[in-house]
């Protein structure tokens, strides 16, 4: 998307959303995890994501952190995998239109959360979801919360893979500047 990568070259910087999963999931009562309230409480994503929005938020990621085939069956909704990221998508930009501001969406991928020597293919999980997202209009890929530097330089190859659209890609870092996984941000 042009307009995003001209702002980013540009500026003014781009002021995010923050939170979905953790505000969702405390405003949604027996949620097996965030995502599920795409399908059960959609209402409540789409007021979240207006909230951020006019807090100020330029750019809102879609309730789909943890929505890849992987996560999802461990708690039984791997069959949703599909509705879960088309509906992501279409609650968020439905409060954009909603709220009438032409802000970003940008498409949320988290990790895996692979267990210690658990062998799947990595790769064909994100590229599976990104293809998902790409397909129900995403303007960017937000490829978040990474702790592995392997796993998001695999999610990055898969989302590109996928897509040609513009890839943020964060990792997390604790207060030594570490992640959990021991990476350093250097």
């Amino acid at each position: 998307m042009a307009d995003f990568l001209d702002r980013l070259h540009n500026g003014p910087a781009i002021v995010g959303d923050g939170g979905m999963g953790a505000i969702v999931s405390g405003a949604v009562p027996r949620l097996r995890c965030p995502e599920e309230a795409n399908l059960r409480a959609p209402e409540s994503v789409v007021a979240l994501h207006a909230s951020f929005i006019r807090a100020g938020a330029e750019l809102i990621e879609t309730n789909t952190f943890g929505a890849n085939r992987r996560k999802l069956a461990a708690h039984f909704l791997e069959d949703e995998l599909e509705r879960i990221n088309e509906i992501g998508v279409k609650l968020a930009r439905e409060a954009r239109q909603m709220t009438g501001r032409d802000v970003f969406v940008a498409g949320s991928i988290g990790p895996l959360g692979l267990e210690e020597g658990e062998a799947v293919d990595e790769r064909a999980l994100f590229a599976e979801q990104a293809q998902l997202l790409h397909g129900r209009g995403v303007d960017l890929f937000m490829v978040e919360t990474f702790y592995d530097l392997a796993e998001l330089t695999t999610a990055v190859e898969a989302v590109r893979g996928a897509s040609s659209l513009p890839i943020v890609a964060l990792m997390t870092f604790d207060e030594d500047a570490e992640t959990p996984g021991g990476v350093t941000a250097a």
